[in-house]
């Protein structure tokens, strides 16, 4: 996981874009289900860690800066 708060908002867009993107390949392939149900999971946690990295930046005054909307 990434520790620097500065680069944690790119860490996580690559993450979902990498997710997303073994999602349409998973999909047009007709994959299981095992693996999409995996996907899923690992798209929520990012959701979470967008959340806390919004909370603390919000509680520290930042607002957000940096960071773009995902999901």
């Amino acid at each position: 996981m990434e520790l620097d708060t500065v680069k944690l908002p790119q860490r996580i867009t690559d993450a979902r874009n990498a997710i997303l993107d073994r999602a349409e390949e998973t999909f047009a392939k007709r994959g299981n289900y095992h693996e999409s149900q995996e996907l899923t999971d690992a798209l929520n946690g990012l959701r979470v860690m967008q959340r806390e990295y919004e909370r603390r930046e919000w509680e520290n005054g930042q607002h957000g800066v940096g960071m773009r909307k995902v999901g």
